[in-house]
């Protein structure tokens, strides 16, 4: 992950596939992110579930692996919208952005356009 500058989120572009089968692929692009801002995105709201099974998709040209429910939920996602999954759009690695943005998670799901509540297939 590219660091993520104070005062910005990630937010996630789902990019089309052509065939039933292709990949799940995406890219990521960092936003600014406070009182000026005028981003138009959509918060996801899940439950992560097991860690396995695990299914890969490809972030920025990188294979990553995501569990199950947040799998289906893009497969079965269409349009151009933003994104913002907190599994994706946050460095899990890296702990001091990861503590950072889940402060922020109340603002960032408050400001979004839309928030689905995903309860799965």
């Amino acid at each position: 992950y590219e660091p993520l500058p104070k005062g910005s989120i990630r937010l996630l572009s789902l990019h089309p596939r052509c065939e039933p089968d292709d990949p799940i692929q995406c890219s990521l692009k960092i936003h600014q992110f406070d009182d000026s801002s005028l981003l138009s995105y959509v918060a996801l709201s899940y439950v992560w579930g097991p860690t396995l099974p695990a299914f890969e998709i490809v972030v920025g040209g990188r294979n990553i692996s995501v569990r199950k429910n947040l799998y289906d939920f893009l497969l079965q996602k269409t349009g151009n919208e933003l994104l913002w999954i907190d599994a994706l759009c946050i460095d899990q690695q890296n702990d001091q952005e990861r503590n950072h943005q889940v402060e922020r998670m109340g603002e960032i799901y408050k400001r979004a356009d839309r928030v689905i509540a995903w309860l799965g297939l």
